[in-house]
C-alpha cells in the first residue's frame, strides 16, 4: 500500500485520521536495505557512517580527514553502492554527500579554493595513483552501472540455487526471473552507460 516516505509530522497526521499508515519496517541483510521506502530513506539519513562522516568533517587536518574518508567511508560507500538500487530513496542525497566532503577534503589538502576545482580535476580524483589520480570515484555518477554489474555478476547463481530450492517455476519459464524488478532495471542501467560510452567514443558502437 501507500508508504509516503516523505511525509511530515502534519502529514501523517493527516494520514492517520484517513485510515492510511506510514510504513516504517525493514533490515538489514548483509548490509543491503530490506524493506520500506520510509525504511530506506531514513537509514541512509542517520546511518552511523553518516554519523562518522560528520564527525571527520569537523577534524581540523585536511590530511586525516581525507584519509579517513579514503580508508574507512569510502570502501563502504562503494560496498552499498553495488548492493542497492539508484532509485533507493535517500541513496543518491547520501552519495552526492559524500562525494562533495571528499572533493572539500582535497582542495583543502592541496589549498585550491572551490573556484579553482575544475570538472576534469574531480575526474582525475577517480583515476589509479600511477595514473596521477587518487583512485576516489564519484560514487554518485557510477550508482547505476554499479548496480547493474552487481546483478550482473550474481544473477546467474540466484537463479540457479533458488530455481533448484525455492522459485522452480523459473526455470519452466524464466521469463518470470527476467521480469524480476531488479533484472529490467539493471538492464536499464547498463544500457544508460553503453549508450554514454559510445557517445563519447563512437567507435565503441
Amino acid at each position: 500500500g501507500p508508504q509516503f516516505p516523505d511525509a511530515s509530522l502534519d502529514e501523517e497526521r493527516v494520514l492517520m485520521l484517513k485510515g492510511l499508515e506510514v510504513a516504517r519496517n525493514g533490515a538489514k541483510l548483509l548490509g543491503c536495505l530490506m524493506g520500506t521506502d520510509a525504511f530506506k530513506q531514513a537509514f541512509f539519513q542517520k546511518n552511523k557512517l553518516a554519523e562518522i562522516q560528520g564527525r571527520i568533517g569537523k577534524l581540523d587536518t585536511a590530511q586525516i580527514q581525507l584519509l579517513l574518508l579514503r580508508f574507512f567511508a569510502y570502501p563502504r560507500v562503494i560496498y552499498w553502492n553495488r548492493l542497492m538500487d539508484p532509485r533507493t530513496p535517500g541513496k543518491q542525497d547520501f552519495l552526492r554527500q559524500h562525494d562533495a566532503q571528499i572533493v572539500r577534503a582535497v582542495q583543502s589538502v592541496v589549498h585550491v579554493q572551490p573556484g579553482e576545482f575544475l570538472p576534469h580535476t574531480t575526474t582525475q580524483l577517480s583515476l589509479p595513483a600511477n595514473l596521477g589520480g587518487a583512485g576516489l570515484s564519484n560514487q554518485e555518477r557510477f550508482s547505476g552501472i554499479a548496480d547493474a554489474s552487481s546483478v550482473a555478476m550474481s544473477s546467474g547463481a540466484i537463479f540457479q540455487r533458488l530455481g533448484h530450492r525455492r522459485f522452480v517455476g523459473w526455470r519452466t519459464d524464466p521469463q518470470q526471473f527476467r521480469e524480476l524488478a531488479v533484472i529490467p532495471n539493471a538492464c536499464e542501467y547498463w544500457s544508460s552507460a553503453v549508450n554514454g560510452v559510445c557517445t563519447l567514443d563512437p567507435s565503441k558502437q
